[in-house]
């Protein structure tokens, strides 16, 4: 991150730290599992830059890396909030992928708090928006195939 002291443009490096966060947030979930301290502070401070500069292409990817987070440490309330955000934003930008992230991370959470019917509103809202080639590029992207895992949270509601 240091490195990033000599690029002169100020909005130019903070895209560029935004990026470098989303991937050592990445890494450190492959290496050490989500619930790790260091997860949070690297998705955190991109929430941050992002907040400042305006949405980057790694908004979902880092938000989703916060909601992970917040839920596997059983900080609910937090990981709803994200995932509110996450709805709102994709409801702004019309976008069918965030759209179906966000209702599952929504419906996860609430089924987790013991909201089953909404739950499972949000879950089926995510599952019948499928798309083979969404799902292709989601699971390279999340390391998971979503309407597996969807499923299998569809159950428990």
């Amino acid at each position: 991150m240091g490195l990033l002291e000599d690029v002169l443009d100020t909005q130019d490096k903070v895209s560029q730290e935004v990026a470098l966060q989303a991937l050592l947030g990445q890494c450190l979930v492959q290496i050490r599992g989500y619930a790790l301290s260091d997860v949070q502070q690297a998705f955190h401070r991109a929430w941050e830059l992002i907040d400042q500069i305006g949405e980057t292409p790694q908004y979902f990817q880092v938000m989703d890396g916060l909601h992970a987070f917040y839920w596997l440490r059983g900080e609910y309330q937090s990981a709803r909030s994200v995932a509110e955000q996450n709805l709102e934003a994709a409801q702004l930008g019309q976008d069918p992928v965030r759209f179906r992230i966000a209702h599952r991370q929504l419906g996860c959470i609430m089924m987790f708090m013991g909201d089953l019917l909404p739950a499972a509103e949000h879950l089926g809202q995510s599952i019948s928006d499928y798309d083979l080639d969404q799902e292709r590029s989601l699971t390279t992207i999340y390391g998971q195939s979503p309407s597996s895992t969807l499923n299998i949270w569809l159950g428990f509601t």
